[in-house]
């Protein structure tokens, strides 16, 4: 990739194989397919929702440190908003929601990148 590659290709190229990974995971075909448990998927969405809260608040934080973040991310593509939508379909409420070990980890990775190196916060994205 030449120094002139648009930021949106260098991270398709670069995150392609983890795509591909996820969206061919067992679980992932099972929601496609509508064959997950609605406890499950509710449980998925509470972990997406500490996830998607966590790094949309540092995206927020440091959205003026890099012009790739105005060029990359706009309001529409946060997701926590939708996801407290499913809560309240779910009746879910988001105080209660914890979590998983998992989840703790990706979390604090998100931390990391925002103390250290925030532009890697759009490659989480």
């Amino acid at each position: 990739m030449s120094e002139q590659t648009p930021i949106m290709e260098l991270l398709k190229t670069g995150t392609q194989d983890l795509h591909d990974a996820a969206e061919n995971h067992t679980y992932q075909i099972s929601m496609i397919k509508g064959e997950l448990p609605v406890e499950g998927y509710v449980a998925h969405l509470e972990q997406m929702y500490l996830v998607h809260k966590s790094l949309e608040s540092k995206l927020r934080k440091h959205r003026n440190d890099h012009p790739a973040f105005a060029a990359v991310i706009n309001e529409e593509q946060y997701q926590e908003p939708y996801l407290l939508e499913d809560f309240a379909h779910f009746d879910v409420d988001a105080a209660s929601v914890h979590p998983a070990e998992g989840t703790e980890q990706v979390i604090q990775a998100i931390e990391n990148a925002s103390e250290s190196a925030p532009i890697k916060l759009l490659g989480l994205h």
